[in-house]
């Protein structure tokens, strides 16, 4: 498989997982954009689940890893703070960003560690 169909299945995963874990519109835009996306690049679902998305987590230094991580989590934190002043709907996406969010640094963090030893 080329560097570049990787790519394109990565991507491709990550808005199944998007669809599948999203809250509300953010679950249906993703749906209907991995739709698209899988049209457009000829994925098929056989394809799609046999794929395991490449880990760049791994082959980053520990600052990158660091940096990608705060910008991340920055968005989350203020979601958080603001859905304390806002409706129910935004405390359900602000609690699911912040789970997503903890879903994935924990799985990359063992996963780094897990490499170096």
């Amino acid at each position: 498989m080329t560097v570049e169909r990787t790519k394109i299945l990565d991507k491709a995963k990550k808005l199944k997982e998007l669809a599948v874990r999203g809250v509300g519109g953010e679950m249906q835009n993703a749906k209907t954009m991995l739709d698209s996306y899988m049209k457009k690049h000829n994925i098929t679902d056989d394809e799609l689940s046999g794929h395991s998305p490449s880990s760049s987590f791994v082959d980053m230094s520990d600052e990158a890893f660091m940096n990608e991580m705060i910008k991340e989590i920055i968005p989350v934190i203020l979601g958080s703070i603001l859905s304390r002043y806002g409706n129910q709907n935004m405390e359900d996406y602000s609690n699911a960003q912040t789970q997503n969010f903890l879903n994935k640094y924990l799985s990359a963090i063992i996963e780094r560690v897990d490499n170096k030893k």
